[in-house]
């Protein structure tokens, strides 16, 4: 038998998810109606010959989670992010979709947290973190004359086992308790809500020689209209590292040094934001 699903009304409020590989949290940005999340825990009845249909006990089989909200507040990359079949262009200027079968969603999970707008003034009593969060709604576009760009989001809780028993699904509470000693890694109510609209690096596409190095810098302008270097926040990599290595240096800026003939990507990634530049080396 299964028990009666539990659901809970977080209210609107932000959302904010991590893929295993990001650094940091992306700002997926502002929901509009309420957050939904229904836990349904899975039981099965003891019986014995003397007591016929009466149960003796019953024992929990484990449990499922489901969360749905609507966004208003979006991007071409945060959409990348959350749906397991889309693919973002170069610098982030058009995402695809592709119908390719077989996607195991678990690889595709992340951690999301919903931080309600009651969630004030470093109140995380009401933050709401899923372990590991898969998307796996369909994305349905409409066009309403009288409705904003509305992203629909459904999904389900995964067990994550590398967790204690007793908080492998989700948790209602101080996000920090998730993390082990590492509390810069959860979202706090006191923290800026800035949410990331364009992210850049420079130069774009530099040619140079093999022996020669050129800095790159990243920037991100933020819905604010301000700008900012993030050279030092984001993460680099270099896709063919035989044609050079990337050195960050201790004033925060990044070198790239050539050493050999040929093409390689350069990419940086702030907040679940990526950009790319293609160089060029020649021979010296």
């Amino acid at each position: 038998m299964s028990s009666t699903a539990q659901k809970i009304y977080i209210g609107p409020g932000w959302i904010f998810f991590k893929l295993k590989e990001m650094y940091e949290f992306m700002n997926l940005g502002y929901t509009k109606g309420d957050i939904k999340t229904t836990y349904e825990g899975d039981t099965k009845e003891i019986t014995t010959s003397q007591t016929g249909s009466t149960p003796t006990d019953v024992v929990g089989k484990g449990g499922k989670g489901a969360f749905e909200f609507d966004l208003i507040t979006t991007s071409l990359e945060q959409i990348n992010t959350l749906f397991p079949e889309a693919t973002l262009s170069n610098c982030g200027t058009a995402v695809g979709f592709s119908a390719t079968p077989g996607h195991r969603y678990i690889n595709f999970s992340g951690i999301m947290q919903f931080v309600p707008t009651a969630a004030q003034d470093g109140d995380t009593s009401r933050v709401v973190t899923i372990h590991n969060a898969a998307v796996t709604g369909s994305l349905d576009l409409s066009y309403s004359l009288e409705n904003e760009w509305i992203i629909k989001v459904k999904g389900v809780m995964l067990l994550d086992d590398s967790m204690n028993t007793k908080n492998n699904i989700f948790m209602i509470g101080n996000p920090n308790a998730v993390f082990d000693d590492d509390v810069d890694n959860s979202y706090n109510p006191n923290t800026s809500t800035d949410v990331i609209k364009n992210f850049w690096i420079a130069p774009s596409n530099p040619t140079i020689k093999v022996g020669e190095s050129v800095n790159f810098s990243a920037t991100a302008q933020y819905d604010t209209g301000n700008t900012a270097d993030e050279t030092a926040q984001a993460q680099w990599t270099v896709l063919e590292t035989d044609k050079g290595y990337i050195t960050k240096n201790t004033d925060g800026s990044l070198t790239f040094t050539a050493t050999g003939v040929g093409e390689t990507l350069i990419s940086a990634y702030l907040a679940g934001y990526s950009c790319n530049t293609v160089i060029t080396v020649e021979a010296a």
